[in-house]
């Protein structure tokens, strides 16, 4: 199958599972680069981030139901979306994509969608036991929730582990994009920066950097840059009392 995501620690988290799950997955960064591939290469199934630099999931969607010959079987499209209002379900079928999956990704929903399409194979290797994590304190649990990431991950403490460094290398290049965004005066890029980095908090059940970056996505949307500087400083403070954690976490103490 393709993969078309921009987050480094969302294309990690369905790599894995997928791969774990006996899946082969080939995976691409935005919407141009899942056109090109589906153009050139053979899939039997797409999962497309919607929201992703260059082209979004819905423009690539259209490119590649454009290119379909009439002699050739529908390829099925699965949209990748944090958002499952109706009418963001109605806007992506209407793409025609022909289902999704939320983000942040639970191994239960992405298997359960993938494999209306592509069944598992009868080799996959069976998943890990779902370890009993570590209680972190009530003050630490609100900043991050190990549990429920764990949980979403199929109860796999390593790759959790693995995506909580990937998190501590990537945040601080998303955090940078948002500063260079905003003193860009460019709205476009600090919501997808914002955005991206939100997803990847999510992944790891960062909340309160989730709410933070949240803020600063909905901020670009709007066209509002002049309250950008405060939310700025709340990403900050909830980054600073993340860090301890996620690096305690993935080194597995």
């Amino acid at each position: 199958m393709l993969l078309a995501e921009d987050g480094a620690v969302n294309r990690q988290v369905a790599v894995d599972l997928l791969t774990k799950r006996g899946h082969r997955v080939e995976a691409v960064g935005n919407g141009q680069e899942a056109v090109e591939a589906a153009e050139h290469g053979s899939y039997d199934l797409v999962l497309m981030d919607v929201h992703m630099p260059v082209m979004d999931g819905l423009a690539a969607t259209a490119a590649i139901r454009a290119l379909a010959r009439a002699e050739c079987a529908r390829l099925p499209i699965i949209a990748l979306t944090a958002s499952a209002t109706p009418a963001d379900r109605e806007r992506c079928l209407a793409a025609g994509m022909d289902g999704y999956v939320t983000k942040p990704f639970r191994a239960s929903e992405l298997f359960r969608v993938v494999e209306q399409y592509q069944p598992k194979p009868a080799s996959a290797v069976a998943g890990p036991a779902t370890a009993i994590p570590e209680q972190p304190a009530a003050a630490e649990a609100s900043a991050l929730d190990w549990d429920g990431a764990l949980s979403n991950l199929d109860g796999d403490a390593a790759l959790l582990r693995e995506l909580a460094a990937m998190f501590l290398v990537e945040y601080p290049k998303l955090t940078a994009a948002i500063d260079a965004a905003h003193a860009g005066g460019d709205a476009a890029e600090l919501r997808r920066a914002a955005h991206t980095l939100k997803g990847a908090a999510d992944v790891i059940g960062a909340g309160g950097v989730v709410t933070a970056a949240q803020r600063l996505a909905n901020l670009g949307r709007e066209g509002r840059l002049e309250p950008v500087p405060e939310a700025q400083r709340a990403l900050a403070a909830e980054l600073d009392r993340l860090r301890p954690l996620l690096q305690r976490a993935a080194s597995g103490a």
